[in-house]
């Protein structure tokens, strides 16, 4: 398309010097900020994410990572740039940063699929290491407690 653009430009008749140097820069200028954002979008996402019992492994060229469940603070499903991805925001960075980009395989499931499935395994990860809130009426005394009263029993 810059190409075209170009062509015509600098193929119009009667232009000066100056205006031909000022369509040239404007030019490479506009490549230049296509080429920053093809890249920044592209080139960052990751080249392989896979489950492996409680985490994820992260695979950027020949460096492989895995990153805890628990790391993974959000999962969000991007649809508005090509290819669709899924992007990762860690709680604690990894060597690849704070937020990972993978473009999902599409014939398999959908990133909205994969992003909830990343929540719900994170989800679940951060209750399994809190412990129950002992005023809770949900809370049952364990066994042999010694006759400990039941919050219930007082409403």
């Amino acid at each position: 398309m810059l190409a075209f653009i170009g062509y015509g430009v600098l193929s119009t008749p009667n232009l000066t010097k100056g205006d031909m140097i000022s369509a040239l820069v404007f030019l490479i200028l506009c490549a230049g900020l296509i080429a920053t954002v093809y890249f920044s979008l592209i080139f960052d996402m990751a080249d392989e994410v896979w489950f492996d019992e409680r985490s994820l492994v992260v695979r950027f060229g020949e460096a492989t990572e895995t990153i805890q469940i628990e790391n993974v603070a959000q999962a969000k499903a991007i649809w508005g740039c090509n290819p669709p991805r899924v992007v990762l925001t860690l709680r604690n960075g990894c060597t690849f940063g704070a937020n990972l980009a993978f473009s999902p395989d599409l014939s398999v499931c959908t990133p909205k699929e994969i992003a909830a499935e990343i929540n719900k395994r994170a989800a679940f990860s951060d209750r399994a290491n809190q412990l129950p809130d002992p005023s809770s009426p949900f809370v049952t005394p364990p066994a042999g407690a010694g006759g400990a009263p039941s919050v219930a029993a007082d409403h």
